[in-house]
């Protein structure tokens, strides 16, 4: 299993449980001081079976063949947070189509690069549709003949 953006750790933890802690789940974060709080928070809970890396999923050396499962929670815009979006917040299109054009390129990439992949996650915490519905669509675009 893979956890492609892993911090702070709360879906690893989860993935761990789901597991019975047992097997192979890859934790992989970018960010150094997410990675070390993801770190913490894995001791804390026990996890055991998590190998974690501080790396970019997108160039990361993984034994792609032998990953089954890939959880992609990719950065997004926070717009679903609890006090983040504000009413009269103004929607930076730009951002939007930056962070949904990567999470497009992230999702291609495990769709590509697994190749026994049976099962992809993708969520994030927005409440945006260039981010979810529109990625989601691309995706089914591209990849509907053959996953």
């Amino acid at each position: 299993v893979l956890d492609a953006c892993a911090a702070p750790g709360n879906k690893t933890i989860c993935l761990a449980n789901y597991l019975k802690n047992k097997g192979v789940l890859y934790a992989i974060e970018l960010n150094r001081r997410r990675f070390k709080e993801l770190n913490a928070n894995l001791k804390s809970a026990g996890v055991k079976c998590a190998h974690t890396l501080n790396d970019d999923f997108l160039t990361v050396t993984l034994p792609f063949d032998e990953i089954d499962y890939v959880l992609l929670d990719p950065s997004c815009s926070g717009s679903g947070i609890r006090n983040r979006a504000d009413d009269t917040e103004v929607i930076d299109e730009e951002r939007l189509e930056r962070l949904s054009a990567l999470q497009t390129r992230m999702i291609t990439h495990v769709l590509t690069k697994f190749s026994k992949v049976k099962r992809v996650t993708y969520s994030t915490c927005s409440i945006y549709s260039q981010e979810n519905e529109q990625v989601v669509e691309t995706i089914l675009d591209q990849f509907s003949d053959t996953f």
